[in-house]
């Protein structure tokens, strides 16, 4: 039974680690969006690329936020 425990108590923590970096990914890309806005104020980039990149960063975010809402409504959490 121990050693039961012992796997259940592990695969706890790894999705706990896991939860952990897709929130941290998540904030990051969120700052990313942030910083992308202000490149094209300053006129750094075009709107094309702009939304071109806002597009890929915001699949990513959609994903990532899709994944955590997942796991976090999961049983087995």
């Amino acid at each position: 039974m121990g050693l039961l425990r012992g796997l259940v108590r592990f695969a706890g923590w790894l999705i706990e680690n896991a939860l952990a970096e897709l929130r941290r990914q998540r904030d990051e890309i969120s700052a990313e969006l942030g910083e992308l806005n202000k490149e094209l104020e300053a006129g750094a980039i075009t709107e094309a690329e702009f939304g071109r990149r806002e597009a890929e960063q915001i699949e990513r975010l959609e994903t990532i936020k899709k994944t955590i809402e997942e796991w976090e409504q999961a049983t087995w959490i």
